[in-house]
């Protein structure tokens, strides 16, 4: 396997025993090992985003939280799938969102 995964390129090992061999089950240990640093590689990048918070955060929840009326959410191509999630996310929770696709194609036309 040859991928590039980021911050888990240790979990290559795993994955690629698994793949290569299906008659023979990964230890548990393993497995154990591989969700541990999994959660830790997520804590430390919780910890990072929470150490970076700054009063820009707060502003910016104050103006979404102004808006009345739809919340516009823009991207192109992986962007643009994250941020239909946004909007989903925004809608579930009330707050009305316009995803990319219901834009026009034309960025003049915003």
């Amino acid at each position: 396997m040859t991928a590039r995964l980021g911050p888990y390129q240790g979990y290559r090992l795993v994955l690629s025993h698994a793949a290569s061999q299906p008659d023979e089950p990964v230890p548990a240990r393993a497995d154990l090992d591989v969700a541990r640093r999994v959660l830790t590689t997520e804590a430390n990048g919780l910890r990072s985003l929470a150490a970076g918070l700054d009063d820009t955060f707060g502003r910016a929840v104050a103006l979404l939280a102004a808006v009345t009326g739809r919340i516009v959410v823009s991207g192109m191509g992986k962007s643009g799938h994250v941020a239909h999630k946004v909007a989903a996310t925004l809608a579930s929770t009330g707050t009305p969102a316009r995803p990319p696709d219901r834009l026009p194609r034309l960025p003049q036309a915003i």
